[in-house]
């Protein structure tokens, strides 16, 4: 929602921070997130997302080491909660959306990567820091490690959490025939995560 006042970052800063936030993703795979790899399946989104059927779970895609060691890189999907749908669904509309990049840079300028998407968010973290008055410093890794606090918090498996944050040793056993019902499942344990997160959030902008 629009309120009028200047942010301090921009909105695609913001809601690429949003998302790696509450899917509890890195950094670039956040950052470089294609409208190609988003699919929206179209559901009631009054509803919850979890309990839509699981054919229809909205997710996106994301690749992890795509631009370290691009030969060793993995496929991941990770399903939409409701926020999440709502603010791709929000930049899905707008009138200037690039046809690529969810998130691209302001003036399209190529990065290190020979792409257009927001090459950093170090800077963004930095004026969050200022804005908030927080006396340490916060990072795109600081927040992963805050989303798997939340997990464990919400007494999920370490094996439950590691899947989450796509960490390869609890990948090897989820293969085709039950990648539906783990994406459905994902779905319910993200929409707590992320409502415990933003909890929090609300409490550190209210005092």
């Amino acid at each position: 929602k629009q309120t009028g006042r200047k942010l301090p970052i921009t909105e695609t800063m913001r809601d690429s921070i949003l998302l790696l936030i509450l899917a509890g993703i890195r950094s670039v795979e956040s950052r470089s997130l294609k409208w190609e790899n988003v699919f929206f399946c179209e559901p009631n989104s009054e509803i919850s997302l979890s309990q839509t059927p699981e054919h229809q779970v909205p997710h996106f895609i994301v690749y992890s080491n795509q631009y370290n060691t691009p030969k060793n890189k993995k496929k991941h999907t990770k399903p939409m909660t409701p926020i999440i749908y709502a603010m791709l669904k929000y930049r899905a509309s707008l009138p200037d959306k690039d046809p690529i990049y969810v998130f691209p840079n302001k003036k399209r300028a190529v990065n290190k990567y020979g792409e257009y998407f927001i090459t950093s968010n170090r800077d963004a973290f930095d004026k969050i820091i200022e804005g908030i008055k927080l006396t340490h410093k916060i990072s795109a890794h600081s927040v992963r490690r805050t989303f798997a606090t939340m997990g464990i918090e919400s007494n999920y498996t370490s094996a439950d959490v590691g899947r989450l944050l796509h960490h390869s040793e609890h990948l090897d056993s989820v293969t085709g025939s039950y990648i539906q019902s783990v994406l459905r499942q994902d779905a319910i344990q993200l929409e707590i995560i992320g409502e415990k997160i933003l909890g929090y959030l609300k409490y550190w902008m209210l005092h």
